[in-house]
C-alpha cells in the first residue's frame, strides 16, 4: 500500500509541471493541450523522484512511519483522476477535428491518451485507497465489538466469526 501511495503522491505532485507545457496557439483548447504536456512532463520528473525519495526514506527508517489518511488521499486521487480522464478526453476530441496552429496531431493525441492513461491509474489507485480504508474501519469495528463471555470471554469477535460459525449461529437468538 506504501508503494500505491507513493504513486499517487508522485501524480499529484507532477501537476508542478504544467506550466513547462508550451502553448502553440490562442484559445482555451490550445492552453489545454499545453498544462496535459506539461502533466506529462511532470510525471517523468515528480513519479521517479517521489519513488527513488520513499524508497531512500523507507530503508532508513526501522519502523514505518505514519501513513496519509487512505480517504483524503484516495478521494483527492480519485478527483485528479476524473479531471485529468475528462480533460484528455475533450482535447483528443478536440484533435480530431485537425484544429489550426497544431503541427503534428497525431503526437499530441499520443500525449492525450497518455495522460488519460495517467488519470485511469490515478482513479484506480484512488478507489484501491478508498476501498482498502474501508475495508481496514470495517474490520478494526469487528475487534471492537466486546465479546459476551458466554461465547469465549477473550476471544476476539472476529475470531469467533471466521473460525466457529456453527456455534455463532446457534447463539444468535441470544445476544
Amino acid at each position: 500500500m506504501t508503494t500505491a501511495r507513493l504513486f499517487a503522491i508522485g501524480l499529484l505532485l507532477s501537476t508542478a509541471g504544467i506550466p513547462l507545457g508550451i502553448e502553440k496557439g490562442d484559445g482555451f483548447d490550445h492552453l489545454r493541450l499545453a498544462a496535459l504536456m506539461g502533466l506529462l512532463i511532470g510525471h517523468f520528473i515528480a513519479l521517479p523522484l517521489v519513488l527513488l525519495l520513499g524508497i531512500g526514506i523507507g530503508s532508513f527508517q526501522s519502523r514505518p512511519g505514519p501513513q496519509p489518511f487512505g480517504y483524503i488521499l484516495g478521494g483527492i486521487s480519485l478527483v485528479f483522476g476524473l479531471v485529468v480522464i475528462s480533460q484528455s478526453w475533450a482535447t483528443s476530441s478536440w484533435l480530431e477535428t485537425e484544429p489550426e496552429g497544431v503541427g503534428d496531431t497525431s503526437g499530441e493525441f499520443a500525449i492525450t491518451m497518455l495522460t488519460g492513461l495517467s488519470g485511469w491509474i490515478a482513479l484506480l489507485l484512488g478507489a484501491g485507497m478508498v476501498a482498502h480504508q474501508m475495508i481496514l474501519d470495517r474490520y478494526i469495528k469487528l475487534m471492537s465489538v466486546p465479546v459476551p463471555d458466554r461465547f469465549g470471554g477473550e476471544t476476539p469477535l472476529a475470531a469467533i466469526l471466521l473460525t466457529d460459525e456453527g456455534a455463532w449461529r446457534s447463539h444468535v437468538r441470544n445476544i
